[in-house]
């Protein structure tokens, strides 16, 4: 076996090929920590954002509102295509692929909210909440923001200018 680095056209980072194993276990468990304080933080916040809201609402809201969680919660499944993890495997080193996955996330983002916006009133009657068009629609337009946030390599030039928030 050769001892020279890899120059396989996957590998693409400017950092060095080799990372030597105790580096390795530092960034895994450095990854892994923030990975719990992420999920620990989005738990805490998703119960602080139920109680306030059971105070604010009323039972019926409170029912509107988690039905309309339940359908978007579906509609997350096709959240992204995979455009993120696709950039993240690809790791070219152009920016090409990255600016063509920003600027995609952002059509799909707009495309999902038209067609919310649109079927909206037919998915409240479906099932059965008339209420429920008005809350859809609000909604539904957060996915034009929502499929930005596909992370830091994707970033286009203008914007990686800019501080991360990672």
């Amino acid at each position: 076996m050769s001892s020279e680095p890899s120059t396989s056209p996957d590998v693409g980072s400017s950092e060095p090929d080799a990372i030597d194993d105790g580096e390795l276990g530092t960034r895994a468990l450095r990854g892994s920590l923030w990975n719990l304080v992420a999920f620990g933080l989005n738990k805490g916040a998703v119960l602080v954002t139920t109680v306030v809201v059971t105070r604010l609402l009323t039972a019926e809201e409170i029912g509107i509102w988690s039905l309309a969680l339940v359908v978007l919660s579906y509609v997350d499944l096709f959240n992204e295509f995979g455009l993120g993890t696709a950039i993240v495997h690809h790791r070219d080193r152009s920016r090409r692929p990255a600016d063509v996955a920003f600027g995609l996330s952002i059509v799909i983002g707009a495309v999902f909210s038209v067609i919310g916006f649109v079927t909206a009133p037919l998915v409240a009657e479906l099932l059965g909440e008339e209420e429920l068009t008005g809350v859809l629609r609000l909604l539904s337009l957060v996915y034009v923001l929502s499929l930005i946030h596909i992370s830091e390599p994707t970033r286009p030039p203008l914007l990686s200018r800019m501080p991360s928030s990672a």
